[in-house]
């Protein structure tokens, strides 16, 4: 017995995995747009975390989620004694640019 793939089935997985890897490749963007932001280079999540100073605390990526070109992360870090949240939504166009951004100052839980 031979196997074929028949076109619908082919192009919709070919679909599926061209979206899954652009959203993998969007969040390692945004992963690395983080870990920038906390080395004090100037981009678009540092903008957020702390507007009018160029003074950014060292970040860490709490969470990620990726949906079709969007990415969201919960970033929090340490600022003295004081625990800081924000949640950034990025959105990226087809060649994995950032086109949009915004962010949410959220309140840090402890514990």
């Amino acid at each position: 017995m031979t196997v074929t793939m028949t076109g619908d089935l082919s192009g919709t997985l070919h679909r599926f995995l061209t979206r899954y890897s652009a959203q993998a490749r969007n969040k390692e963007i945004a992963r690395t747009l983080v870990e920038a932001a906390g080395r004090g280079e100037p981009n678009a999540v540092a903008r957020h975390w702390s507007p009018g100073t160029t003074r950014v605390p060292a970040l860490a990526c709490d969470s990620i989620l990726a949906e079709d070109d969007r990415v969201t992360l919960r970033i929090s870090a340490v600022d003295g004694e004081d625990p800081r949240c924000l949640v950034v939504e990025l959105r990226f166009d087809d060649h994995g640019r950032l086109v949009e951004h915004r962010g949410f100052p959220v309140h840090a839980v402890a514990g």
